[in-house]
């Protein structure tokens, strides 16, 4: 753990010091040499003004890779370009303020944002999300959505290397389901 959260440091830091553009430029280069499609951002941690600046110039540079980014800060939201290649899931949970960071993120209107939830309770409205995520440790949530439910919480995958191989939460299929249930409601 000490050893991740050095690296984290150092990386925040790269981030706050150096040019956008190269490490950007930096990325893109080692994605395209591992033959990488997508690249994931904020599996845990959140986004930072300098982190989207690094994404925007990303998307200019190598608008094919895609890039998964979650975040619970709408104005991290209102940061990132409408780039065809960006998807943003937003976390949201039973708490009032995440009901006011909902509202707050669905002002900024980007075009490919959805929503996954953490649910700590039974009987909680996830409020029509993509994903669900239920609290770790938690055995009396259900898993009754098989097609919105993280299946590590299922206890369907182990957690080691799961989101690489399922990919529920960050691929083509969440956000296209979420854009056929909206159309759906209306």
């Amino acid at each position: 753990m000490t050893k991740s959260l050095q690296r984290q440091q150092q990386v925040y830091n790269i981030f706050k010091k150096e040019n956008p553009a190269a490490i950007a430029r930096e990325i893109g280069e080692g994605a395209e040499k591992r033959g990488l499609t997508f690249i994931r951002w904020c599996g845990s941690g959140d986004l930072f003004p300098e982190a989207c600046a690094v994404i925007n110039h990303l998307a200019a540079l190598y608008p094919e890779l895609k890039q998964w980014i979650t975040t619970r800060k709408p104005d991290m939201v209102a940061l990132l370009s409408n780039s065809p290649s960006l998807y943003i899931g937003f976390s949201l949970d039973a708490s009032e303020e995440s009901l006011v960071r909902k509202k707050q993120v669905e002002s900024i209107n980007h075009p490919r944002l959805y929503f996954s939830y953490l649910r700590t309770g039974v009987d909680e409205d996830t409020m029509g999300t993509a994903i669900i995520f239920n609290q770790q440790r938690n055995k009396s949530l259900t898993n009754d959505d098989k097609r919105k439910c993280c299946p590590v919480d299922a206890g369907k995958l182990k957690t080691e290397a799961a989101c690489g191989k399922c990919r529920k939460c960050f691929s083509e299929k969440v956000y296209e389901n979420t854009l056929r249930r909206e159309s759906n409601e209306r």
